[in-house]
């Protein structure tokens, strides 16, 4: 169970410090801050996940069972959440922002272009 807990408690970290990597990346490309419209989208994936996840898993438990006498609906349950961790995994092999403008232009190889502040006007 630590263990667990340590890996949720990183994952909770690095998606929050990757969300903050999108923003500054959208301003590069944009000139405009739109941190609200972001954390009201991630914050709605988040909700609409974990209610996902929690259909997903009772009606796995109902279909295969959950008792000590049929344990087949847990044992499919872990395979189910194995496979989307697999799956993420191989979604953010291709993350490449990284913490300062800089670094995420070296990243995508882009090219070094004067970039404007917030809302058009010089940083």
């Amino acid at each position: 169970m630590a263990l667990i807990g340590v890996l949720l408690g990183g994952y909770l970290i690095v998606i929050y410090a990757m969300m903050g990597n999108v923003v500054d990346y959208d301003e590069m490309l944009t000139s405009r801050r739109r941190e609200a419209i972001y954390y009201g989208t991630f914050s709605f994936a988040i909700g609409l996940g974990t209610s996902l996840g929690a259909l997903v898993l009772s009606q796995l438990l109902k279909i295969f069972g959950y008792t000590r006498e049929n344990p087949l609906g847990v044992q499919v349950a872990f395979l189910v959440m194995a496979l989307f961790v697999l799956a993420g995994f191989l979604v953010f092999q291709k993350y490449r922002l990284g913490d300062t403008p800089e670094e995420t232009r070296r990243n995508l190889r882009m090219e070094e272009t004067t970039c404007q502040g917030a809302y058009g006007q010089a940083p």
